[in-house]
């Protein structure tokens, strides 16, 4: 039950990055606040890493994640955790991309173990072709977000305006994800059912 929720607030204080930069470079000093992004930041991967199988991403997230904010905090320079979004993101694109050179995609894997947890038989489940071919053409959306997100929350740090970096990536970056996801959903559905399966 600890362990959930010191999981659940240390994701909460990651996704609250942007806000906790803007506010806290206002009211304290980086000195003050790095030391509780680095303890945000480790102590998501610690809480979380016995699901780093289905996250491959988590460990070098964590590590970019921490030498940018040790860097920021050892060079006094805040502008430094401003690129903390752009090291996730990147992150995240250059795993989606290479799993679709490696195989399984991301999406694959996450909907073949959504199939393993519903079926008796988990040692031999198999996605179909076209679930295959899907789960890819899901993770391809989803390298094209990523490469957006890259370069519009570059311009947000070279623009310095805190203000914006903070709108962009601390609500319409989580807010355009959210549009994606459901508009997957959506798809998702409609392709299920074109199929004959249960949505």
């Amino acid at each position: 039950m600890t362990k959930a929720i010191l999981n659940t607030l240390f994701i909460s204080l990651l996704l609250a990055y942007p806000v906790l930069i803007y506010f806290g470079l206002q009211h304290f000093s980086l000195s003050s606040i790095a030391p509780l992004l680095l303890i945000a930041i480790i102590g998501r991967y610690l809480f979380s890493k016995s699901a780093s199988n289905t996250m491959p991403w988590l460990l070098p997230a964590t590590l970019l994640g921490s030498v940018c904010v040790l860097l920021a905090w050892l060079l006094n320079n805040s502008k430094i955790t401003l690129f903390y979004p752009v090291l996730i993101s990147a992150t995240m694109l250059v795993t989606f991309a290479y799993s679709l050179v490696k195989g399984p995609s991301v999406i694959e894997s996450f909907a073949l173990l959504d199939e393993k947890r519903k079926a008796k038989d988990k040692e031999n489940v198999t996605l179909p072709s076209h679930v295959v071919a899907y789960t890819r053409n899901v993770t391809k959306v989803w390298c094209g977000f990523f490469s957006i997100n890259i370069i519009i929350a570059t311009y947000t740090i070279l623009s310095d305006d805190i203000a914006l970096w903070t709108l962009y990536n601390g609500l319409v970056a989580y807010i355009l994800m959210g549009l994606l996801m459901a508009g997957e959903l959506i798809v998702r559905h409609f392709a299920k059912k074109r199929h004959g399966l249960q949505s």
